[in-house]
């Protein structure tokens, strides 16, 4: 929620929607991920995982534009929720890109 802290809108884990569907493990972390604040973790587990499944899958042009397109939006995200600068953003977004190009079509080629 804007303008609210992650720990003032974190309801109890019997209120909390997504407790039900949750095991013993993940509900006991459920209080800690409330706490964390913009996508940073998320974007760099999505990078590596990207990275792991490009190496494993060479080849599936598929699995790299839907990881691409997916990590494109969720940097797009957490530029929307920041005063970042767009220069900023352009320049990440290049770097992803080409850093993506590279997995794809390595320059030892």
């Amino acid at each position: 929620m804007a303008g609210v802290k992650a720990d003032e809108s974190m309801s109890t884990d019997a209120e909390n929607f997504y407790g039900a569907a949750m095991t013993a493990a993940e509900r006991e972390r459920l209080s800690e991920a409330a706490k964390v604040e913009g996508l940073n973790d998320e974007i760099a587990a999505l990078r590596v995982r990207l990275g792991t499944a490009l190496r494993e899958e060479r080849g599936d042009l598929k699995l790299a534009l839907f990881g691409m397109n997916t990590l494109l939006r969720m940097v797009v995200a957490q530029y929307r929720l920041s005063p970042r600068a767009s220069k900023e953003l352009a320049d990440n977004v290049a770097l992803v890109l080409n850093s993506f190009a590279d997995q794809l079509v390595p320059s030892d080629r």
